[in-house]
């Protein structure tokens, strides 16, 4: 007798829950930032996360970026990824096919590019996966009325938003940040990463763009949340 072989029950990483989520998350408007940011971060970032593994591993990419780093190969993959999320929609198939070829193709390209001018590229910027917006900006040592200063700090700059800002691309991103600490208790997660997708939905604009004015911000918050504590 045949002995009954039983079928693999092992999850798929991408699977159609993920194409779902993918769906969801491009008809939602931007003002639904708590329900992209669930999407984003518990279902679709990881299956994105995976799918570079697998084909970082599997064609062996090693010259990429600064001395062929694999987490940084892996990272800008996944953000590439993540700005492609808009042009995807049902009629080009399933979305594990689409953004297999849309990640390889750019493997492939910047690969070479990376291989060509390894010894004299340029440090570029990227983002920190390991540190979160909350910790960059607040520092470690938060205090019980650290809340209601963020609340006021950002009340404040809100209200002196165009005086701050009068370039209205820089205008944008900081309103789009505001924004994100005015939702901050609806939110999942204050990974990094995520806030930087959020808000290159919300504006359009670039992460080298969106540095500029955080950096702004967090020394404008450094300095008034040292003030404030030094008056407590």
């Amino acid at each position: 007798m045949k002995r009954k072989t039983r079928k693999s029950k092992k999850k798929r990483y991408f699977s159609l829950e993920v194409q779902d989520a993918i769906i969801e998350f491009n008809s939602l408007p931007d003002t639904e930032f708590s329900k992209k940011n669930h999407l984003y971060s518990t279902i679709i970032y990881p299956a994105f996360d995976k799918l570079e593994e697998n084909l970082i591993n599997k064609y062996k990419f090693y010259y990429y970026g600064l001395g062929g780093s694999y987490e940084e190969c892996k990272h800008d993959t996944v953000s590439f990824l993540t700005e492609k999320l808009g042009k995807y929609t049902e009629d080009k198939g399933k979305a594990f096919s689409y953004f297999t070829i849309v990640a390889k193709h750019y493997l492939i390209l910047t690969n070479t590019r990376s291989y060509k001018d390894l010894q004299s590229k340029e440090d570029v910027l990227l983002i920190d996966d390991e540190r979160d917006l909350k910790s960059e900006i607040a520092r470690s040592s938060y205090t019980e009325n650290l809340s209601d200063f963020i609340d006021k700090w950002v009340a404040l700059v809100d209200q002196e938003l165009y005086s701050r800002f009068t370039n209205e691309k820089d205008r944008a991103i900081a309103d789009s940040v505001l924004e994100i600490f005015k939702t901050r208790k609806g939110l999942d997660s204050f990974h990094k990463k995520t806030l930087y997708v959020l808000i290159r939905e919300r504006t359009g604009y670039k992460t080298q763009n969106i540095t500029k004015v955080v950096n702004i911000l967090k020394e404008d918050f450094y300095k008034a949340y040292s003030n404030f504590l030094n008056q407590s």
